[in-house]
């Protein structure tokens, strides 16, 4: 199963950050199936990738991928045995309430879907609060890859190097729309960041990429690209005997230089 970035942070928000006194809501997708292949993109973007033959239920914020109104979710569905369905919603939480697939609240829409046969549909919902339709939207279109591949070899540099400094540099976008999607403040998500860096992820020995290694796979239109490799997996992975990490990057052309968005 993959949850993709939503769920898959750099970071933590733990109790040696000071917590921002500010209300946060969370808009989950959340997503029942049974024998299928689901997958989910809002607005252009990856949010949810799932393939089992038994019946799952799921829910993750989607807070990072909504733009305001028109929000566009489009849902790929391939049958994977008898019985198979899907179902779910988009629904909005407050901070500190209990996330769950089968509560009975509102939900901002709703989906069910016969998914006896491969086929796709298209929602719409609008949302007040996040906008982050610069990014996703607006940004340039890449056509060059070669220069998604040489941006990935220096990402993997500066971790082997513990180049924090360059790092948070690059990842700065990143942590303004965290911070903006969780309402707390930049440094707040700064400072978790360079301590999951220096804490984990310089210790951790992630997996040797080539030049010839790199896949940039192309969402948004071209806007915006995750860099994974020959074997499938996620730029930095570490696998050992008692399981994987990874960690994906999503990177834009800001301003002009290639940045780490997601």
């Amino acid at each position: 199963m993959i949850m993709k970035w939503f769920l898959l942070f750099a970071f933590n928000l733990n109790s040696t950050v000071p917590v921002q006194d500010m209300e946060q809501e969370f808009y989950y997708l959340r997503v029942s199936s049974n024998s299928a292949e689901v997958v989910c993109l809002l607005n252009g973007f990856p949010v949810y990738d799932i393939s089992t033959e038994g019946q799952v239920a799921n829910q993750l914020p989607v807070n990072l991928a909504l733009i305001g109104k028109g929000n566009k979710l489009l849902i790929l569905i391939k049958s994977l045995g008898d019985n198979a369905f899907v179902k779910g919603s988009v629904t909005l939480y407050k901070s500190g309430e209990v996330v769950s697939s089968d509560d009975e609240r509102k939900n901002v829409v709703e989906f069910t879907i016969d998914a006896s046969k491969e086929q796709e549909r298209l929602i719409t919902f609008d949302n007040e609060q996040f906008d982050f339709s610069e990014v996703i939207l607006r940004s340039p279109v890449i056509n060059d890859t070669s220069q998604l591949i040489e941006y990935a070899l220096k990402l993997k540099s500066w971790v082997k190097n513990h180049d924090i400094e360059k790092l948070l540099e690059h990842m700065s976008p990143k942590v303004r729309d965290y911070a903006l999607s969780y309402s707390v403040e930049e440094e707040i998500i700064r400072e978790s960041l360079k301590q999951s860096f220096t804490g984990d992820m310089f210790n951790m020995e992630w997996e040797e990429v080539s030049r010839e290694d790199v896949i940039p796979v192309s969402y948004c239109e071209g806007r915006i690209w995750e860099l994974t490799t020959s074997k499938g997996h996620p730029l930095f992975y570490s696998e050992n005997e008692e399981g994987h990490t990874s960690l994906p990057v999503y990177v834009a052309e800001i301003n002009g230089e290639m940045r780490v968005v997601r």
